[in-house]
């Protein structure tokens, strides 16, 4: 298992936690983001996150990442938003 080191931990990987992770990283806060589940998971919701919500997140990215809107991890990981 690699070691990671961050500054902050955020539990949870659901529209809050992202927007944390962007806004703590963009001060300059490193940070690491744990879910309980594996994604991508199935929800009740059938994963849907409102238009609003779309736009919040966006909004957190800087212009560059705005154009094409996805979150990279320090595994190589890709989530496209």
């Amino acid at each position: 298992m690699k070691e990671m080191f961050a500054d902050t931990l955020i539990i949870g990987a659901g529209p809050a936690g992202i927007s944390a992770a962007i806004s703590l990283q963009k001060a300059g806060v490193s940070n690491a983001v744990v879910d309980r589940q594996i994604f991508p998971r199935e929800k009740t919701c059938g994963g849907l996150i409102t238009g609003k919500t779309m736009s919040r997140i966006i909004s957190l990215l800087d212009e560059k990442a705005a154009e094409d809107p996805a979150l990279f991890c320090d595994s190589g990981n890709v989530v496209e938003l």
